[in-house]
């Protein structure tokens, strides 16, 4: 059997680790809950179990559900050990700033309106709760399909659509208040 990951073969553990490490602390971002050194550590755990599970991988599959399952039980896990929960909001997703193009041949005023919205994405994202900013990142952002997400939560797939339907009235909303757009 060839062990593929999002397409590309599984040949050394350096592979998976390029591939996903990154995704993943970005991904764990959305859990407020975990520090900075937790979420590397997660992604470590995480990145392990998927290499040590690489042959369960199924030619041709696409992966990435499985990959953020695994990171998802992970990260769980060790909310329930941790004695003592720190829900400090530092550790709100904040990857946004990651996707922004450069800005360098952009005109002022266009890079002032292109900062305030980033600023409202932002702010809006860090004050969902940590599901709908798990879902949001893992729906937009890894662009995950409905049914993926659904077996990623293990609920139904109409849950999962209910759930981003109201994250995007909630943005409309916001967006409205804000913006008056």
């Amino acid at each position: 059997m060839k062990n593929v990951l999002d397409g590309a073969p599984i040949q050394t553990p350096e592979t998976v680790w390029t591939r996903y490490y990154g995704r993943i602390c970005v991904y764990l971002r959305s859990f407020a809950a975990l520090s900075y050194e937790d979420r590397e550590e997660i992604a470590a755990d995480t990145l392990y179990k998927v290499w040590q599970n690489r042959a369960k991988v199924l030619d041709g599959q696409d992966c990435r559900a499985w990959v953020f399952t695994i990171a998802r039980r992970t990260a769980i896990d060790r909310l329930r050990k941790s004695s003592s929960h720190d829900f400090q909001k530092d550790g709100a997703l904040s990857a946004e700033l990651d996707m922004v193009p450069d800005l360098k041949n952009v005109k002022p005023e266009h890079q002032l309106i292109k900062n305030e919205e980033l600023e409202f994405i932002q702010t809006f994202l860090k004050d969902l709760s940590d599901p709908d900013r798990e879902l949001a990142y893992l729906f937009y952002y890894e662009e995950l399909l409905i049914e993926e997400l659904a077996r990623i939560f293990s609920v139904p797939k109409g849950t999962i659509k209910w759930r981003l339907h109201a994250i995007r009235k909630k943005l409309a909303r916001r967006w409205q208040d804000e913006f008056g757009v």
